[in-house]
């Protein structure tokens, strides 16, 4: 589901969100789902929300750490972070 103003979907937005608020966050994409979006992880499928990091994650906002095959890690690339916040408040 994509938001119709800014062609991203709304977990992706929250997740951005996030990232604004608190740069050095890393976590697993189960972390993301439970912590970054929290209360609304209840209402997103897991499929919806690792979409949505792959897509950051292909744009290049996101890095993705894989400590061992099975725990992935993602974080904010911050060079990306003025871009991002930038994009954001326009859309508020």
């Amino acid at each position: 589901m994509e938001d119709s103003a800014s062609g991203r979907s709304p977990v992706t937005t929250a997740i951005l969100r996030y990232l604004i608020e608190h740069p050095d966050a890393k976590d697993t994409a189960n972390g993301i789902a439970r912590w970054w979006l929290s209360p609304h992880h209840d209402e997103w499928k897991r499929d919806v929300i690792q979409t949505a990091i792959d897509e950051l994650v292909a744009r290049g906002w996101l890095i993705r750490r894989e400590t061992t095959p099975s725990h992935v890690v993602y974080g904010l690339d911050k060079q990306h972070l003025e871009t991002i916040t930038k994009l954001i408040a326009r859309e508020e």
